[in-house]
């Protein structure tokens, strides 16, 4: 479904499984259309409207070998109509369930449920100048102590920790390689070895351990396939560089970072590193930083061999991660191998960048969140908007606890509800049908595995007509309803809805 029908339909150049869902689907009164390959491919994509036509313009990448050739491409057709845009969205999302489904068991890996997140960013200032602090005055070991409390005491299913890894930052300048344009940035990292300054080893295993103390999901922002321009990994081992056919180091346009070789010694190092740090602490996954760029882009490294995208290295490494235990997975781009995250430009607003752009963006997603199924969003915070995001199994991102002391209680209360809210109802999410009346969004409803269980959120005051033998727990109002077969809903109310 098109939300403006004036528009041309248009998508610039993406990659399939990086910043563009892998599949297109055209659904309608007249019938609906499903194009996708049989097999996971970094294809590249482009379509057009031509009047009134969709144009799709893809590059195929060949196989290695003696016999090089591409999956198929697969088209389905059903003349069974979807009478308005609620039945489409559905359409869309059951298509997505089915696919994604489909790719993980191709991949052999897990799928990671969305939960609401917390992210947490330090500054410079927040450490000692050189050296390794003190253990309790470690940044680390501080963020066991406050901000887990916070996540736990708001509701957050998962807490983000960024930046952890020994980077620019924590080296002083004349360390930096000439020309390399290192500049002091956290995410800018020279190996995969913990901070020092920010508490080290010891201290990151307290913060791992407080988290699974609390019941919160721990990830770490990681970056699989770039280092610092000055990290001693490249000039120890040169052969780590990803290379452009062009003939210079692979960048993705940063100054300060260069892209790694994903088929050399680095992917071996990279799953060591985090290995020994799984044995050792009980994190539980990763927000995987550039997956849309690096984590995907062909390496024309190794001249001699069919230059090929990268992404079967970077699924590979997940499968890896997943096998250790680390299966909550955030990636930057688009799944489904992963929560897709990104793309509303909150992030930059709220560490002093530009204030209007993202509400203007918001614009787009407001009343529309259901596009924002599985998708972990930068944008800005309303409370009613943030209830329907996570009603439609979608996530914005919370970037500071300071967040709280700016909102007014009532909005503080209301995203605290929505959270446990979610929480409460998640396990019972699998299938999800959106309820509309006209051109108004009334609501979602989900059905679970289990077919005596189901969970609704409600937008607006309506009608929903159960089965009588159904027992209705209101969970925001934290109360069991005796409805007779019809539940007269109130807004912004979740219902759990069980078999007596």
């Amino acid at each position: 479904y098109q939300a403006d029908l004036s528009s041309s339909y248009n998508i610039p150049e993406k990659w399939y499984f990086a910043d563009a869902q892998p599949y297109y689907l055209s659904a309608g009164p007249s019938g609906a259309i499903l194009g996708f390959f049989d097999d996971i491919l970094a294809a590249k994509v482009e379509i057009s409207e031509d009047s009134g036509r969709h144009i799709l313009n893809l590059e195929i990448p060949l196989s290695r070998g003696e016999t090089r050739k591409t999956p198929f491409r697969l088209w389905l057709w059903s003349d069974i109509g979807t009478p308005d845009k609620w039945a489409a969205i559905d359409e869309w999302t059951s298509v997505y369930d089915s696919l994604s489904a489909y790719y993980h068991e191709i991949a052999g890996i897990s799928r990671t449920e969305p939960k609401p997140v917390l992210w947490y960013t330090y500054w410079g200032d927040e450490t000692s100048p050189s050296g390794t602090p003190p253990l309790e005055e470690s940044v680390f070991y501080r963020v066991s102590q406050t901000e887990l409390l916070t996540a736990r005491n708001y509701g957050f299913g998962v807490f983000m920790l960024d930046g952890p890894w020994e980077s620019d930052w924590e080296h002083p300048e004349g360390s930096y390689l000439p020309g390399s344009c290192s500049g002091h940035s956290l995410n800018a990292p020279w190996s995969l070895d913990l901070s020092r300054m920010l508490g080290g080893e010891e201290a990151f295993n307290i913060l791992s351990r407080k988290a699974d103390e609390l019941g919160i999901d721990f990830i770490v922002w990681i970056t699989p396939g770039h280092l610092s321009n000055s990290s001693p990994l490249f000039v120890e081992h040169p052969d780590w560089v990803r290379w452009r056919p062009t003939g210079i180091p692979e960048h993705a346009g940063y100054a300060d970072i260069t892209g790694t070789r994903m088929e050399s010694g680095w992917f071996d190092y990279a799953i060591s590193r985090i290995k020994d740090l799984a044995e050792n602490s009980t994190f539980d996954g990763f927000l995987v930083d550039s997956w849309l760029t690096f984590g995907l882009y062909p390496d024309a490294s190794g001249m001699n061999t069919q230059i090929t995208p990268s992404l079967q290295s970077s699924i590979q490494m997940q499968k890896m991660w997943r096998e250790m235990g680390l299966d909550q997975i955030y990636i930057e781009g688009t799944g489904p191998f992963g929560i897709s995250s990104g793309g509303y430009g909150w992030e930059l607003s709220f560490f002093g960048g530009d204030s209007e752009t993202p509400w203007r963006q918001f614009e787009t997603i407001r009343g529309r969140e259901y596009g924002l199924y599985r998708y972990n969003a930068d944008t800005m915070i309303e409370a009613d908007s943030y209830y329907r995001t996570l009603a439609s199994k979608g996530i914005i991102s919370v970037f500071s606890k300071s967040l709280f002391e700016q909102w007014s209680p009532d909005v503080v209360e209301s995203i605290k509800q929505t959270n446990r809210d979610y929480m409460k109802v998640l396990p019972w999410m699998k299938q999800r049908h959106l309820l509309g009346n006209g051109d108004t969004w009334l609501g979602v409803e989900w059905i679970s595995n289990n077919p005596d269980g189901r969970v609704l959120f409600s937008f607006a005051e309506f009608t929903y007509s159960l089965p009588p033998e159904m027992a209705v727990e209101d969970v925001t109002a934290d109360r069991v309803l005796d409805v007779g077969g019809i539940l007269y809903t109130e807004p912004y109310h979740t219902y759990l809805i069980r078999n007596q």
